[in-house]
């Protein structure tokens, strides 16, 4: 492959059902080693655009290319791009070594290379030892982890995740999160996982597709997405913002705030947004200065190590997130001034309709 060129790419895909557009035509590449995230909600097209690439749903128009390979109108079991369902889809009747093998024993590799193949995954996802187990012996953590097993085994450059962690608690999410990154690094495959939670995502990914009415809104690194979105969706979505109506904004807290989108050349007070994350909103007790946003404290809620808030200003509802010890001196009716660093937040352009 040439260094330059990506590991897949996706040009100009697209997907109607009659007059019914799922997926608007949509382009982005993944590079060798890249983690791509797709994150939005349920119906937005994510799902769709997975399957096309997969092959199970042939695109209404547009191409996909591995390794600058295409693959378009190439059966799912010739495209060499296996996929983790979010229901782990084992064969029942089959021991973990089994499920596991039955890739290779499809592309009748032999017996000793399906051995030796088969205890390397079983050991990198954690299963050595319960080789001869039947799925109904497993935990759902350890049914999930043979399905990858059974993907990773195939050695595929790209590997599919269709909301694989979904129907586990929050520790085993974190586990296989945390296993398929040291996957990824020892087997040298890239992947796409489609994804709804924000934090998985962030987790997760090199990059994240932010998706909304099959449409890519944003597509950029996980830092750049968090504190600089593009859109009030992609603000809302990807974690709590502040989303502040400059109209109701002292011209000396814009100051020096950038616009999120270059493209947008002027915005009316009435749809220009700041955008800013909870914990990058200082709240001030004492002293306040002209130069600060006054609100009135709502709520305070306890979660360990953090203290949200929730205020009233004339600006909206804002929510801040403070150390527990920074929060003592703060009671509900409470009137408090509020500032933040220019760099950490910015203004986008949108519409009431939007933000509600």
């Amino acid at each position: 492959m040439n260094s330059s060129q990506p590991r897949l790419a996706v040009q100009n895909i697209g997907k109607s059902y009659g007059k019914v557009e799922v997926l608007a035509p949509t382009s982005f590449s993944i590079n060798s080693g890249e983690i791509l995230a797709i994150l939005g909600p349920s119906g937005c097209g994510k799902t769709t655009l997975l399957s096309i690439i997969s092959g199970l749903i042939q695109p209404s128009a547009g191409d996909v290319y591995l390794d600058g390979r295409p693959l378009t109108g190439l059966p799912t079991e010739r495209r060499g791009i296996p996929m983790v369902f979010q229901d782990h889809l084992l064969f029942p009747g089959m021991s973990v070594f089994d499920n596991v093998a039955f890739g290779l024993m499809a592309r009748k590799c032999n017996k000793v290379e399906i051995k030796q193949r088969v205890e390397e995954v079983l050991v990198a996802v954690q299963l050595q030892g319960l080789e001869h187990r039947q799925p109904a012996e497993l935990s759902g953590g350890q049914k999930q982890r043979v399905a990858l097993a059974r993907a990773i085994v195939l050695r595929p450059s790209v590997l599919l995740l269709d909301e694989p962690f979904s129907n586990l608690d929050e520790a085993l999410r974190l586990e296989m999160r945390e296993l398929v990154m040291e996957s990824r690094a020892s087997f040298g495959f890239s992947a796409i996982i489609v994804t709804h939670d924000s934090r998985e995502a962030l987790a997760m990914a090199d990059r994240i597709a932010v998706m909304r009415k099959g449409k890519i809104e944003q597509l950029d690194v996980p830092s750049t997405i968090y504190f600089k979105p593009a859109t009030t969706f992609a603000a809302r979505f990807l974690g709590h913002s502040n989303l502040l109506s400059c109209q109701h904004l002292a011209p000396e807290l814009l100051k020096n705030v950038a616009i999120s989108n270059p493209t947008q050349q002027s915005l009316p007070g009435s749809q220009g947004y700041l955008c800013i994350r909870p914990e990058n909103i200082t709240i001030l007790t004492e002293d306040q200065t002209a130069n600060c946003l006054q609100a009135v404290v709502k709520t305070l809620s306890f979660s360990g190590p953090r203290v949200n808030v929730c205020l009233n200003s004339a600006a909206g509802i804002i929510r801040c997130e403070l150390a527990t010890q920074n929060a003592a001196a703060l009671n509900s009716g409470q009137t408090v001034g509020l500032v933040w660093d220019s760099s950490a937040a910015s203004i986008i352009h949108g519409n009431d309709q939007e933000v509600s």
